[in-house]
């Protein structure tokens, strides 16, 4: 998605389980290190203490305007990021 998009959105992955080196699963996925963050000291868990994978999605003035709980398809993703525009 991140590559149909371009700059149109910003895409940020947050790991909340230990996953091991997530510089390393950064370069294993081929993700850009741009949009990967791993948090310490349990901050993240702050924000979001519910089911993984979830994606929030916010418009540009950072409201979230939506969520999803659980794995996403390529075209359920397609068409809540079409939403957003």
């Amino acid at each position: 998605m991140r590559e149909e998009t371009g700059d149109k959105f910003n895409w940020l992955f947050v790991a909340t389980d230990d996953i091991g080196d997530p510089k390393q699963l950064v370069t294993d996925k081929g993700w850009p290190a741009e949009v990967f963050a791993m948090s310490e000291g349990g901050d993240i868990k702050d924000f979001h203490d519910g089911a993984n994978p979830t994606t929030y999605f916010y418009d540009s003035s950072g409201k979230q305007v939506d969520k999803m709980v659980g794995s996403l398809t390529l075209a359920e993703l397609r068409e809540k990021v079409a939403g957003l525009n």
